[in-house]
């Protein structure tokens, strides 16, 4: 063969020689893509024994430098290795998680659309609506209530959280939210009495300044020991203090509309049991006793009950109104509720599982959840063009375990960030996972060349290269080949990686998608490349390795190593980032769940920029702030 009387084959097969001399352990799927990269189909046949010791061999010569790309040479040293199979006797990897994954996203986003309907759509951001309904007084009003719009064509917040969405309140308990909302209407609740409509003999709970109009009678025990004496006996174990002229002195706190301890049957206060000196620690009434059977002096219980609890917001928010104003307000009407406090306003709020705990939140799956959960048609439709696109291709180069793995703890890890420097923000999307994968993919183009990031069209054409292809084929191959050097595809993958990534950190600074999600999307994708790729290339050798053979012929840092060499190097580097990467995420889950709420102002600008003017108030929850349009009254 070095004899051929065409230099060019010649100086081929020349090369072909030094390679196995040098490596050896050559197998048919080597040999056989050598030549078909010389130009020599005649070579492809099957060899019964691999030619482990040539050493009689011709240097490469300057004619062939100029026809092969240096970075060829790496690129049949990857070929060569164990690690990473010939792509052209191997088909692709059929890409099963792309389909399954952008199957389940399109279902759950025609789910929630047929459950949930659609938000507002403007470009004022911000929707008020007024209407004429009943109010627990029985008067009608004009009320108002604020909702903000969604520009991405998709359902309300309040309902993307119900179907899965990334919310930091719904997994891990928020002393501030809790401090602010749910103590809060503790203490409403505690100085709340039951207002009495004399003219139907209907009554609502709430305070003694919203119990103000002529014709209501608001009802506390205090006034109901001075009328009517004989309740003095009945003993009453909920006990408020009040000062008053200098003096302190202890009284009964209350009444509830509804509710009295000593006319429920179920469950019953007894001595064994008795209900909590607390009225916000007494439970929900099954069964009350029977009218007939009601003092005609206990008002508070023989008064047509019209207000009720109402959970409204994304805090967990709650009001004692009808449920006309509810349903208004898109709230949860607690019928059988008589305070505030007897519900779980956040639990409504969270929907999906319970908490083990009412009051420590611990639905910590809404990090994967989140990232089949879309907030819309526009997010929903880019998805389905990278995944198609960027993340089929990739599946087919790494099969479907790597890219399942990269993806689903890329978003969990990414969520995880964004959780916890915006505690109160609600995340849809796999864009952390797509960022995961961009991290994946620009450690394989800048530390891996050949089969992982060659085009297709290169291995079909090779394949099906033959003596009775057209001379047009012939030079599309041809074409083909010389894009696919080393160089040229890394430039070309490292500009649509950089674009990619570019593209969904602008997007970062828009409204549902989150830029710290995304960063740590990235970096996680990059540390799981190194545990999950082949990388006998990336090994750093000793001197002795470096001394045998040439280096004239074989650029050193492009040598492979031996199997013994390999495996030496290989372990320790899939150790330390696996390592990495859980210390990483344990990290960020302990400073999550156990680590103070975050408050940080510069956080909210670099995940929404305010182009326009309330653009971003809605993703800025105060929680100390009331919920707009809510009368005080209530």
């Amino acid at each position: 063969m070095a004899g051929s009387n065409n230099p060019s084959l010649a100086s081929c097969d020349s090369r072909r020689l030094l390679y196995m001399s040098k490596y050896g352990n050559l197998k048919y799927s080597l040999q056989s893509q050598l030549a078909l990269h010389c130009g020599r189909p005649e070579f492809s046949r099957s060899f019964s024994e691999p030619t482990t010791h040539l050493h009689s061999v011709k240097p490469v010569g300057t004619r062939e430098k100029s026809r092969f790309s240096p970075n060829r040479e790496a690129l049949l040293h990857v070929w060569g290795s164990e690690e990473l199979i010939d792509t052209s006797e191997k088909v692709d990897f059929l890409p099963f998680a792309t389909f399954a994954i952008t199957a389940v996203q399109i279902l759950l986003f025609i789910l929630e659309w047929a459950m949930y309907g659609l938000s507002p759509i403007g470009l004022s951001l911000q929707s008020r609506y007024l209407e004429t309904v009943l109010m627990p007084n029985q008067t009608t009003s004009e009320v108002c209530f604020v909702e903000l719009e969604n520009q991405m064509i998709g359902p309300r917040q309040a309902d993307l959280i119900r179907f899965g969405a990334l919310y930091p309140p719904c997994m891990r308990f928020d002393p501030g939210l809790n401090e602010a909302v749910v103590e809060r209407q503790r203490v409403v609740d505690r100085s709340s009495g039951c207002c009495v409509n004399e003219a139907n003999h209907t009554c609502h709970q709430t305070s003694n300044s919203a119990c103000g109009a002529k014709g209501f009678q608001w009802l506390n025990h205090r006034r109901q020991n001075t009328k009517h004496p004989s309740l003095t006996s009945v003993p009453s174990t909920n006990i408020i203090h009040s000062q008053g002229d200098n003096v302190t002195a202890e009284y009964p706190a209350g009444p509830v509309c509804g509710l009295d301890p000593d006319y429920c049957l179920k469950p019953h206060s007894s001595d064994s049991m008795p209900w909590s000196e607390d009225i916000t620690e007494w439970p929900i009434c099954e069964h009350v006793t029977n009218a007939s059977e009601v003092s005609t002096f206990v008002q508070h219980m023989e008064c047509r009950v019209i207000g009720r609890p109402c959970c409204f917001g994304i805090r967990g928010e709650c009001i004692v109104t009808t449920r006309e104003h509810c349903e208004f307000m898109h709230g949860f009407f607690n019928p059988k509720a008589s305070l505030c406090s007897q519900v779980n306003c956040l639990k409504r709020v969270c929907g999906m599982a319970n908490f083990m705990n009412k009051q420590y939140p611990d639905q910590y799956f809404r990090l994967v959840t989140s990232l089949f959960v879309h907030s819309g048609l526009i997010p929903l439709v880019i998805t389905i063009v990278l995944q198609l696109t960027f993340m089929l291709n990739l599946e087919r180069l790494s099969g479907f375990w790597k890219i399942s793995m990269v993806y689903l703890l890329s978003g969990c890890l990414g969520n995880l960030v964004a959780g916890y420097f915006l505690p109160y923000q609600v995340g849809t999307g796999p864009t952390p996972s797509l960022m995961g994968l961009a991290g994946f993919r620009a450690v394989c183009y800048f530390f891996y060349s050949g089969p992982l990031c060659e085009p297709r069209q290169i291995r079909r054409h090779s394949n099906s290269q033959g003596s009775g292809l057209g001379l047009r084929r012939k030079m599309r191959l041809n074409r083909l080949r010389k894009r696919s050097s080393a160089f040229h595809l890394l430039k070309v993958g490292l500009c649509k990686n950089v674009l990619l990534v570019l593209g969904l950190f602008i997007c970062g600074f828009l409204p549902w998608v989150d830029n710290f999600a995304h960063l740590a999307g990235f970096i996680s994708g990059m540390m799981l490349a190194f545990v999950m790729l082949p990388y006998r290339n990336m090994c750093v050798y000793t001197r002795r390795s470096l001394s045998e053979g040439s280096p004239r012929d074989i650029s050193p840092s492009r040598q492979a190593p031996s199997s013994e060499d390999s495996d030496k190097c290989r372990f320790p580097i899939e150790i330390v980032c696996s390592v990495l990467w859980m210390c990483l995420f344990l990290g960020w889950l302990c400073l999550f769940v156990f680590g103070p709420i975050l408050s940080c102002a510069w956080c909210n600008y670099f995940t929404c920029i305010p182009l326009a003017p309330n653009l971003c108030d809605g993703f800025r929850v105060n929680v100390s702030q009331r919920t707009p349009c809510v009368p005080d009254s209530l």
